[in-house]
């Protein structure tokens, strides 16, 4: 496998900045899906996700069983209203991904993961973001 697949789409690999599809079976799901990029370069690959107004401490990066997740649920409440906002995707990581040197930022509403190359152990583990 040559590049990040996304999780339900199985077959599609994802490079160059493509869009993808969501594994979703609402039809509004589009409406409150984040943005999200992914490249592909000669050390690895790059996903960025807008997440405009969301807490870093709200958004979890997990790899487990070859399958990195990007999740968050973000609550704001007021004293008349209530809104919760989640996100949850998955990719599986390709043959040659280093996970345990994944590293993630997130700057000015957009979280970036970064997945060098060049490894075949794929541990568990959380991500955590600078």
């Amino acid at each position: 496998m040559t590049g990040l697949t996304l999780w339900g789409n199985r077959g599609t690999d994802l490079f160059f900045g493509d869009l993808f599809r969501s594994v979703t079976n609402s039809p509004t799901d589009h409406l409150h899906r984040p943005q999200t990029n992914v490249t592909t370069t000669e050390t690895g690959y790059s996903i960025d996700i807008s997440v405009p107004g969301i807490d870093k401490k709200d958004i979890n990066i997990n790899v487990e069983n070859n399958m990195m997740t990007v999740s968050y649920e973000s609550t704001n409440e007021t004293k008349d209203s209530f809104a919760t906002r989640s996100f949850k995707r998955s990719w599986t990581l390709p043959e040659g991904t280093d996970p345990e040197f994944i590293t993630a930022e997130c700057t000015n509403g957009i979280l970036s993961v970064e997945i060098p190359k060049n490894s075949t152990t794929i541990p568990v583990r959380t991500i955590s973001i600078k």
